[in-house]
């Protein structure tokens, strides 16, 4: 979608498909077109997620394809990014002396709405599509955990300040990329000093570190990057995670589903298909491995016959 193809709020409403009184309806009242709930964090606490309606998600995506896939995007940044993952993200750092892992605080809702505007004005504009572009994307003025939008929006928005810390990270002979919120450097020493540099540009570029989350390793052993292990030269599934994905399988082919020791068995598939998933998961970063090429053709015997 051109700006010069969509110059009125009328043209935004045909080039996204609803009425333009829809516009206007989400415009005045975008809270009631999403669903909230929470979700537990990996570490504790919860992570509040606002699911859009079925026809504002659907909006997001057209805005997506239509205008946010040509925003530019630092070649750091591998979330959220086509051809990239967290297994992308986690290369740069293999077998580094030193690994610094940061977490950007509120990551999602510290992107205000005025930041959401100046991407569509950049874009081209027009003031009065502009406002709904922006209403279209954002709750509470700011973007929210859970719109289609808001991981593309946040990478375009992120895309100065990937570009100073990768600098910054070239002048230590670092290597740095950004994962959403979770950052990473690595190399053969990283200063003490380097912290507050990096939290000074963050703070810059409108955003926090979340201290409490930061982690800077000097020392050989379980290194996690992601979710992913980069301790060898090889992008791993840590061991932790192997171990107990291989006893959930072996007490499933041994026992069934439904009686699965640790009881969380549902006997409707579920538990199957979320052990299948897991499994491939693995699979995608460690292929050619013959126990993982059995179990996934095991367990999803074991489904399609339940």
């Amino acid at each position: 979608m051109k700006p010069k193809a969509v110059s009125t709020p009328v043209q935004l409403a045909s080039a996204l498909k609803v009425p333009r009184t829809y516009l206007e309806l989400v415009a005045m009242r975008p809270e009631f077109h999403y669903h909230r709930f929470k979700i537990p964090k990996r570490r504790g606490g919860f992570r509040e997620i606002s699911s859009p309606s079925c026809e504002l998600l659907n909006c997001q995506r057209r805005i997506n394809k239509l205008i946010l896939s040509r925003g530019r995007v630092h070649r750091c940044a591998h979330g959220f990014t086509r051809g990239k993952s967290i297994i992308s993200n986690a290369k740069p750092h293999l077998s580094q002396d030193c690994i610094l892992k940061i977490d950007l605080k509120e990551f999602f809702p510290s992107i205000q709405s005025s930041r959401v505007e100046k991407v569509f004005e950049d874009f081209g504009y027009a003031s009065d599509v502009n406002y709904y572009l922006t209403k279209l994307c954002c709750l509470n003025d700011s973007l929210p955990q859970g719109a289609a939008t808001s991981p593309l929006l946040s990478n375009i928005i992120s895309f100065r300040m990937d570009a100073r810390l990768s600098g910054l990270a070239k002048s230590y002979d670092l290597s740095y990329t950004r994962y959403a919120d979770d950052i990473t450097f690595s190399g053969k020493y990283i200063p003490v000093k380097f912290l507050n540099i990096i939290d000074e540009i963050v703070q810059e570029e409108g955003f926090r570190v979340n201290e409490k989350k930061t982690q800077l390793s000097r020392s050989r052993g379980r290194r996690i990057v992601t979710g992913l292990s980069v301790a060898s030269d090889k992008v791993r599934i840590p061991r932790g995670y192997k171990r107990k994905l291989r006893q959930e399988v072996h007490y499933i082919l041994k026992y069934g589903d439904s009686s699965h020791e640790n009881g969380i068995a549902n006997g409707d598939g579920r538990y199957l298909r979320s052990v299948l998933g897991k499994l491939n998961f693995w699979s995608s970063v460690e292929r050619n491995n013959p126990y993982l090429n059995n179990a996934i053709r095991s367990v999803t015997n074991l489904l399609n016959s339940s």
